[in-house]
Order: C-alpha cells, then sequence, then structure tokens
C-alpha cells in the first residue's frame, strides 16, 4: 500500500488495522504452504473459506472479521 499510495477508503482504528493485515497475511502464507504441499491448504482456504465469504458477506473472511476493511482508494 505504501509503494502504491494506496489509502483505506476510511480511517479505521489502529486495532482494526493489524487484525486485517495479520488475517490477510495469515491467509496469503497458504500460497507458499502450496509450494511444499500442492492443493493443501490454498485450495481449501480458496474454496471453503473465502469463496463463501464473499458470496454470503460481500467480503473476503478477513476484511469481514476486522470490520468490512475491503475498500481502498487511490
Amino acid at each position: 500500500m505504501i509503494i502504491l499510495g494506496i489509502k483505506w477508503k476510511e480511517d479505521y482504528p489502529i486495532k482494526q488495522q493489524i487484525l486485517y493485515t495479520f488475517l490477510y497475511s495469515l491467509s496469503f502464507s497458504t500460497i507458499v504452504i502450496w509450494i511444499f504441499f500442492p492443493f493443501d491448504l490454498l485450495i481449501f482456504n480458496l474454496l471453503f473459506i473465502q469463496l463463501p465469504s464473499v458470496l454470503l458477506t460481500g467480503s473476503t473472511l478477513h476484511g469481514y472479521l476486522s470490520g468490512r476493511m475491503s475498500g481502498y482508494k487511490s
């Protein structure tokens, strides 16, 4: 976000920003694990956690749990 000059859509409390960053990093790390164990956590994360969350709430799970922080402005 810093490199691209992207800002949050709203001013969120630091607690929400930290929670969002932690959950997003945890979710993104499944890609790294997928390299060593193909079709293990990545597929589970995408199909059984993120997809249903987006369909039900309109936001990813980490965005929803941290207060719907998925919106950005450039």
